[in-house]
């Protein structure tokens, strides 16, 4: 597992982070052509402006932050936005079901009583969707549906 300090401490912001969560579903969804997780995607579509296609992601998306580093922490460490993402999919998708595809993703982005993600797959491909995240702020985002 490629878990050093200094990788799971660097910040980034929300956005990068958010943007990193939809680059992790978009890649699931390419390999799936899962419903569940292509209306997620549609949801989480950012317009120009910043917002989403549905506005209670983004309300639900700053929840989930509060959540894990409380309020007006806009920084969030790598492993904080890997958790971050676990409690967004919780509150967004109030009921998923035991076998959807959003269980199977909520269920990855899981930490161990250290603090570890306990599926090293699932941590190193969100590590390179941050990556991603970031080399292509501000650039138009391109929707996995065309």
């Amino acid at each position: 597992m490629s878990i050093k300090g200094k990788t799971m401490n660097e910040k980034i912001t929300i956005k990068q982070a958010f943007n990193a969560m939809t680059s992790y579903l978009e890649k699931d969804y390419k390999r799936t052509n899962s419903d569940e997780v292509g209306g997620l995607l549609g949801d989480l579509l950012l317009f120009p402006d910043g917002g989403t296609f549905d506005p209670a992601a983004w309300e639900d998306w700053i929840e989930a932050v509060n959540d894990i580093v409380g309020d007006k922490n806009y920084l969030l460490t790598r492993l904080e936005s890997f958790k971050v993402v676990n409690s967004f999919l919780k509150k967004f998708c109030s009921f998923p079901s035991e076998g959807d595809d959003v269980s199977r993703i909520i269920k990855a982005f899981v930490v161990d009583e250290n603090d570890k993600p306990t599926n090293n797959d699932t941590w190193n491909l969100w590590l390179k969707c941050i990556k991603k995240a970031i080399e292509n702020e501000g650039k138009p985002y391109k929707s996995p549906f065309v």
